[in-house]
């Protein structure tokens, strides 16, 4: 069987490693329009843990997001031969009151996460209580992407960089599958899906010299995650539907007053370099989009902010809804009963 993607981040990669794995004699060719270096999950600040979000509510699907992006982050380090994550878990700094109440929750419901009153334990700058949670860690986004692409490669799947805006392009393939994130809205298959661009910007930042380092990331209403580099760090990140460009802008300066509520030694760092991409988000819910819009066509995007957190398991179920006709969850899937069987 021959099958083409569009696209080649997290859900493209990770969906022919899933396909691969189901069939090892596929040939799989993925497509993306410009290098991947510019993609939005190559720039990717790289939070993973179970509680994305404002109001830490333990996201659907989330013990097995987490084990399959796992897995999927050995993989990638295999096929480097290098450290892709960093697993020395996430802190949550609570500067709100909502914050601090939604935290203490986790902590009491999933006592493996701990409540701190002092958080200066972690860092002598963070004068707010937080949720230490030891499960989460910082991707190398960067690093991650190699490593899945050598491990695609080592597989046999083919890339072509090649700009691709219809489906009559890959007439060859006996199915597609559309992970072009923000380019999705360029298909006439995909006009009425409930999805809208939203344009992130992070800073990389230098850490001062006199400064003691951070130990893991930190997150609240933004967020600093740690470089492989441990010279420099980046916050994130912006949430920008009215936008002009794709590229940086002065907006994303406001990221280090965001990020000084928390941690107010951030000033004192300096700017090294803005990033922006354009991702896809669903209209009225976090859960990405998983379905199969005609005959042989599927879409698998819109993973907004938690795309680290559901790659791997959305992967897996759709290459069983492709390969053994599974039938696909009613969450992740926007028609009832799409064309399975057929």
């Amino acid at each position: 069987m021959k099958i083409g993607i569009v696209g080649a981040g997290y859900a493209g990669l990770s969906l022919a490693l899933a396909l691969l794995e189901k069939d090892p004699l596929l040939n799989i060719s993925v497509y993306h329009q410009y290098p991947i270096d510019e993609s939005a999950s190559y720039i990717s600040t790289g939070l993973l843990y179970p509680f994305v979000g404002k109001y830490t509510k333990k996201n659907w699907k989330a013990d097995e997001g987490m084990e399959m992006a796992k897995r999927l982050l050995t993989i990638s380090e295999k096929a480097l031969n290098e450290k892709v994550y960093l697993d020395t878990g996430i802190l949550k700094v609570c500067y709100k009151s909502f914050q601090e109440n939604n935290c203490q929750r986790i902590a009491r419901r999933y006592p493996e996460n701990s409540w701190n009153t002092d958080s200066t334990f972690f860092h002598k700058e963070i004068s707010s209580p937080s949720l230490f949670i030891p499960e989460g860690g910082t991707v190398f986004s960067d690093l991650y992407i190699r490593g899945l692409i050598k491990a695609c490669q080592k597989k046999g799947v083919s890339f072509f960089q090649k700009e691709i805006n219809t489906t009559k392009q890959l007439v060859v393939y006996d199915q597609i599958i559309l992970c072009a994130g923000a380019g999705l809205l360029d298909f006439e298959e995909a006009k009425d899906l409930p999805i809208e661009r939203i344009k992130g910007q992070a800073l990389i930042l230098k850490w001062p010299e006199n400064l003691p380092k951070l130990k893991m990331s930190l997150t609240s209403e933004s967020h600093i995650t740690l470089c492989k580099d441990s010279e420099y760090c980046k916050i994130g990140s912006t949430y920008e539907r009215d936008f002009e460009t794709d590229d940086p802008d002065e907006y994303s300066h406001d990221l280090i007053e965001k990020v000084a509520h928390f941690f107010p030694k951030i000033r004192d760092f300096s700017i090294v370099k803005t990033k922006a991409a354009v991702r896809l988000s669903r209209i009225g819910s976090y859960v990405p989009i998983v379905s199969h819009l005609q005959k042989n066509v599927w879409v698998y995007g819109a993973l907004g902010s938690r795309g680290l957190l559901y790659h791997g398991y959305l992967s897996e179920l759709l290459a069983g809804a492709i390969l053994e006709k599974r039938p696909l969850l009613d969450k992740v899937s926007i028609y009832e009963k799409p064309f399975l069987g057929r």
